[in-house]
């Protein structure tokens, strides 16, 4: 039975797919990675970005926090708040890292490059939010709830911003795909 399946190559074409298929992901995840490093090593050689990127999240933070009737005073990169606590924004408070990820993977992925840039754009906006929410949620665990601040940080907030990266990304590809076949 297997070998007449075998030779009337019933399998065959599905094999073929299959192998097209681990090609077409290995090609991905190499332009993954080297978008990855390269970004990694704009971000190095480029400290100006990174000090760019902190600014913009301390100021984004300190006129929300105004917009809030919450008393701030900020002396850069530091946030002062309510005179009872000083956050510090370094640049793995901003959102620099996830939106490198996200870019990295839209690049790697084979689009046109005005999808590319409309994703980009987009995507970087969004992370852009849900860093700012998730540092408004982490300023009142560390005024009212330190114990749980941590916890909050590292591994709740830290998880859902990659969960945010990969929804993202995946949102691209299907609006994409419903672009490009309507």
């Amino acid at each position: 039975m297997w070998r007449r399946l075998m030779r009337t190559g019933r399998i065959i074409p599905n094999l073929g797919q299959e192998a097209n298929s681990n090609r077409l992901v290995a090609r991905f995840l190499g332009r993954f990675v080297t978008a990855w490093l390269l970004g990694i090593l704009i971000l190095s050689l480029l400290p100006a970005i990174e000090a760019g990127a902190v600014q913009g999240t301390v100021a984004s933070l300190a006129v929300t926090l105004r917009l809030l009737p919450v008393e701030v005073r900020v002396t850069p990169p530091v946030i002062h708040v309510m005179n009872r606590i000083s956050v510090e924004i370094v640049p793995d408070c901003t959102p620099l890292l996830p939106v490198l990820a996200l870019w990295a993977a839209i690049a790697a992925f084979p689009a046109s490059l005005g999808w590319k840039t409309a994703g980009a754009i987009g995507g970087a906006t969004v992370l852009w939010i849900f860093n700012l929410v998730r540092l408004l949620v982490l300023v009142p665990l560390l005024i009212w709830a330190p114990s749980l601040y941590s916890f909050s940080h590292l591994f709740l907030l830290q998880t859902a911003g990659l969960l945010v990266v990969c929804a993202l990304y995946v949102l691209w590809i299907r609006l994409q795909n419903r672009w490009v076949v309507d």
